[in-house]
C-alpha cells in the first residue's frame, strides 16, 4: 500500500472480549507495513508509570500528566523498547 506524504492512515479494530482483535490487527499490520499499537500496551504503559513514580491510582494529577503527554511515548511504545510484559507490570 502506497500512501501520499500528507496522508496519515488509522485503522481500529473494535470488538467484543477474545473475538481476534489484536490478531487481525497484527495480520494488518504486518501485511501493509503499519504500526501496531493495543490499548493493552497503552494500559501496561501506564501501569509502568505508577510503579516507577511509586504513585497511587487515587493521584488524579499524575494520572492526567501521564495520559496527556502518552502521545510524546507512542513511539516508545510502539517500538516496545519499555518493559511493559515485565512480571512486576503483569502483576500490578
Amino acid at each position: 500500500m502506497k500512501l501520499k506524504n500528507n496522508v496519515r492512515l488509522l485503522i481500529t479494530c473494535d470488538s467484543g472480549a477474545a473475538a481476534g482483535k489484536t490478531t487481525a490487527a497484527k495480520y494488518l499490520s504486518k501485511k501493509f507495513g503499519l504500526h501496531l499499537l493495543t490499548s493493552g500496551l497503552l494500559y501496561r504503559f501506564v501501569s509502568l508509570k505508577l510503579l516507577e513514580s511509586k504513585k497511587t491510582t487515587n493521584d488524579i494529577t499524575f494520572l492526567k500528566k501521564i495520559t496527556k503527554n502518552i502521545i510524546d511515548s507512542i513511539s516508545i511504545l510502539i517500538d516496545k523498547k519499555l518493559d511493559l510484559f515485565s512480571s512486576t507490570v503483569n502483576n500490578k
